[in-house]
């Protein structure tokens, strides 16, 4: 729409997300403020504010690590390289957008089950999420991990394939990172935010410090950085969950996730 507007090219990329950021808001305020007339139960502030430090660190640290990966591949292998590695990126970025929205989907029914401290319905969540992640990577694989003949990705991204398995690797980095993603909505519902953010931030480091290897790796260090910080967070979500379910539930007087937990469980039952 900015560009059919005439807005100059250099305000385009972020006009775009501001104006959708903005949106997204407005809309979100509109949908709070139909539900509380509407009597469904609400999150107050307080409760928002008490996890909200810790979900933006969750959510903030991991970008910086990418733009820190990124930016060591650039300084130490060239811009060439980064761009065969944002090539392949964006190739198995399909996957990537999969898993988001399956744990749009499946993320509450994810959280509702370790606010109750189901461990068995959280696992049959996870499983669906898992069995649906890795069969299309297998298929990601087949159709997009190298340059077939019949994959469409080859002459609509060919940097991605300057470099043999660049691709494949980083569609196995996005099969890992989308697999974990049912543990960490474990952990947001079970009241666990904190404890999750330090996964996080070190995870976010391990990546970074993999991608230090840029100088004799190449481009395969965005891979590798995911795969590696993928297989920590696994480890250490599955034994911070480990934890997790060994104590009683927390309640809606605790705050945090757990009150959006509980609201979202009410609204649900209701």
């Amino acid at each position: 729409t900015l560009v059919l507007l005439g807005v100059s090219d250099s305000l385009v990329p972020f006009g775009a997300f501001s104006i959708a950021a903005v949106v997204s808001l407005l809309a979100g305020l509109g949908i709070a403020v139909s539900l509380r007339q509407s009597g469904a139960a609400a999150v107050g502030w307080r409760e928002l504010m008490a996890s909200g430090r810790w979900l933006l660190v969750t959510g903030m640290v991991p970008n910086v690590a990418g733009f820190a990966i990124a930016s060591l591949i650039g300084s130490l292998a060239g811009t060439e390289a980064l761009g065969y590695a944002e090539g392949a990126r964006l190739a198995s970025q399909p996957l990537t957008v999969l898993g988001v929205g399956l744990n749009a989907s499946l993320g509450p029914r994810s959280m509702e089950a370790a606010y109750d401290r189901d461990r068995a319905a959280a696992r049959r969540i996870a499983g669906v999420f898992t069995i649906i992640i890795v069969a299309s990577a297998l298929a990601a694989l087949v159709v997009s991990g190298a340059a077939w003949p019949w994959n469409p990705l080859a002459w609509l991204v060919p940097q991605a394939y300057e470099l043999p398995g660049l691709t494949a690797l980083m569609i196995l980095g996005g099969a890992l990172a989308g697999i974990v993603m049912p543990a960490q909505r474990e952990l947001f519902g079970g009241g666990y935010e904190r404890p999750l953010a330090f996964i996080e931030i070190v995870a976010s480091v391990v990546s970074v410090a993999v991608a230090t290897t840029t100088g004799v790796i190449g481009a395969y260090a965005m891979p590798a950085s995911i795969c590696i910080s993928s297989l920590w967070r696994a480890a250490h979500y599955q034994r911070t969950l480990n934890r997790m379910y060994r104590t009683p539930g927390a309640t809606q007087d605790a705050g945090g996730v757990t009150a959006i937990t509980a609201v979202l469980h009410e609204n649900t039952a209701g």
